[in-house]
């Protein structure tokens, strides 16, 4: 049994085996096996909506901080909008994603593919109603996992 590892700085890949000791090929190659394995822990999955926005309003449809001892590993966070709408995602209150949604597309997804957030992170999510004709209501739903550390 082996399992990869990679480095972050310049993609190295090493191969080791299960007592951590690198394999070397003078063949040029290795047959490997890929698993993909599960996130761990408990699936999260929260739900939030604000309505009666007024038009030009900005408002913080959901707010999240994630416990001491937690991480959480984010998966998606889907939105939706009965109106013209600018969708920012904060983490630490500072702008990470922007979507813009508009006539004929009122759902969309944010993927994060299991980004992880450290205890004590936080998550803003702002929608701000740009219709010209009326309030707004906006929902958010957040999935991911959280395992305790």
């Amino acid at each position: 049994m082996s399992r990869v590892t990679s480095s972050a700085s310049g993609g190295l890949v090493q191969i080791q085996d299960t007592s951590g000791n690198s394999i070397n090929s003078t063949g040029g190659s290795l047959n490997v096996n890929v698993t993909r394995t599960s996130v761990l822990g408990t699936v999260v999955s929260m739900f939030s909506s604000t309505s009666g926005v007024a038009m030009g309003s900005s408002s913080l449809v959901f707010s999240y901080t994630v416990p001491s001892g937690t991480l959480l590993s984010l998966s998606t966070v889907m939105i939706s909008s009965d109106s013209v709408s600018q969708w920012d995602i904060q983490f630490n209150s500072v702008l990470n994603a922007r979507k813009r949604l508009t006539y004929g597309l009122w759902n969309d997804v944010f993927n994060y593919d299991n980004y992880v957030l450290n205890s004590g992170d936080s998550i803003k999510i702002i929608a701000t109603n740009n219709s010209q004709e009326s309030v707004a209501e906006f929902d958010v739903t957040l999935i991911g996992n959280s395992q305790t550390t």
